[in-house]
C-alpha cells in the first residue's frame, strides 16, 4: 500500500459504531460488525459464513461448458446480502441503495482498515474470529440516506432487516431452430406459459456497417471477423420487464474459457456485451443481440433461450429481527 492510500483509507473513515450481533438466516451464520460513516455515505457492515460451502470443501470442475456456466445460478443458494433491501434502525428505515464486497481472505486495504476501526471499538467474535477466512463474506451495505453521526441513534434497540426477491429467475433451456431472413411468427412461451414472445425475424448484421463506434475497436473484430455477421432476433413481447439470454448452441456445447460472451481488450480490460438495435417503423419490436458470430451464408441457426427473468411485482418480504 502506499502511505497516501492509506492517508485517504484514514481520512475517509469518519466513524464506527459497533452492533456486534449474530444471527441465522438462508441457512448461513451473520455477524452484524456495524455501521461505518465516510466521507460520503452511511454502511452496514455484515460478515457472511456458509458452513456448507466449507464442509463441501470443492472446487470448480475443470472444462465447464459454456452451457454449464450459463446455468450454475440456477444451483446458487441464496444469501441475505443478496436479498437484503432495507433495515429499521432505532425506528428510521433505510433503503439499501448498493453494496459492495468479497471474502475475507482477498479484503482490500481500504476495508481491512474500517475493521480494525471495529476491532479497537471493542468488537469481537469466537466463532467468526475462527473461521477460515476464505469461506467468509465481508460485506458493505450503502443506506439511501447518510446519517451524520452514528451517536444519535440507539443502537441497543432491535434491528430490523428485511429481504426479499426483485426478479424472478427460471432457466427453461427453450432450443430454438430459425430461419434466418425469413418471417418466422414463432410463438415461445416462458414462465410456465405466462409470459409469451413472439420471435419475428433473425436478422445477419456486419458489425462494419452498424456504426463507426463498433468499426473502430478492434476488440470486435474478434467477435466478429470479416466474413462472418452477428445474428440479432427480432420479437415482440408484451411485458417489457421480460428480459432473457439467447445463445448459439454450438457456444453452448463449447468449452467456458475457449469463447466467452463478453470482451477482453489487451489491457485486460472487460468490455460490455453488444446491443444491437435496428431500425423499424413497428414500435412495437425489439431486438436481442446474440453474443456470438456466424458465416454471412448461414441460412439457419440452432440456439436456445438459456435463462429468462422478470420483476415480481408482490415479493414475499422476509424479516430478521436481531
Amino acid at each position: 500500500m502506499h502511505l497516501k492510500d492509506l492517508y485517504y483509507h484514514i481520512m475517509t473513515t469518519k466513524e464506527v459504531a459497533v452492533v456486534g450481533r449474530e444471527f441465522s438466516a438462508y441457512g448461513m451464520e451473520y455477524a452484524l460488525v456495524g455501521l461505518v460513516n465516510t466521507a460520503e455515505n452511511t454502511e452496514l457492515v455484515l460478515f457472511e459464513y456458509d458452513k456448507r460451502i466449507a464442509d463441501d470443501d470443492c472446487t470448480e470442475p475443470e472444462n465447464m461448458t459454456n452451457r454449464e456456466f450459463a446455468l450454475a445460478d440456477k444451483y446458487r443458494r441464496k444469501n441475505l446480502t443478496e436479498l437484503l433491501h432495507e433495515v429499521i434502525i432505532d425506528g428510521k428505515k433505510f433503503n439499501i441503495n448498493g453494496s459492495h464486497g468479497c471474502s475475507l481472505d482477498s479484503a482490500f486495504d481500504s476495508d481491512s482498515y474500517v475493521l480494525a476501526e471495529f476491532i479497537k471499538q471493542g468488537w469481537r467474535s469466537e466463532k467468526f474470529f475462527d473461521y477460515s477466512p476464505e469461506y467468509v463474506n465481508l460485506s458493505f451495505q450503502k443506506l439511501d440516506e447518510k446519517i451524520e453521526s452514528l451517536s444519535q441513534l440507539d443502537l441497543s434497540k432491535k434491528i430490523s432487516l428485511l429481504a426479499y426477491e426483485t426478479c424472478n429467475e427460471e432457466f427453461p433451456q427453450i432450443k430454438l431452430d430459425l430461419e434466418v431472413d425469413k418471417e418466422i411468427d414463432k410463438i415461445v412461451e416462458l414462465f410456465d406459459g405466462k409470459e409469451k414472445i413472439c420471435i419475428k425475424r433473425v436478422h445477419l448484421v456486419d458489425l462494419k456497417e452498424v456504426g463507426e463506434e463498433f468499426s473502430d475497436m478492434d476488440f470486435f473484430s474478434r467477435i466478429c471477423p470479416n466474413g462472418m455477421r452477428i445474428p440479432v432476433i427480432e420479437y415482440t413481447c408484451r411485458n417489457d420487464e421480460i428480459c432473457f439470454n439467447i445463445s448459439l448452441s454450438s457456444y453452448l456445447d463449447s468449452f467456458y474459457g475457449d469463447s466467452c460472451n463478453g470482451f477482453a481488450g489487451e489491457d485486460g480490460t472487460f468490455c460490455g456485451v453488444i446491443g444491437i438495435q435496428l431500425t423499424n417503423d413497428k414500435k412495437d419490436r425489439k431486438y436481442f443481440t446474440i453474443q456470438s458470430s456466424v458465416n454471412a451464408d448461414t441460412k439457419q441457426i440452432e440456439c436456445e433461450i438459456v435463462s429468462c427473468s422478470k420483476e415480481i411485482e408482490n415479493p414475499h418480504i422476509e424479516e430478521f429481527l436481531i
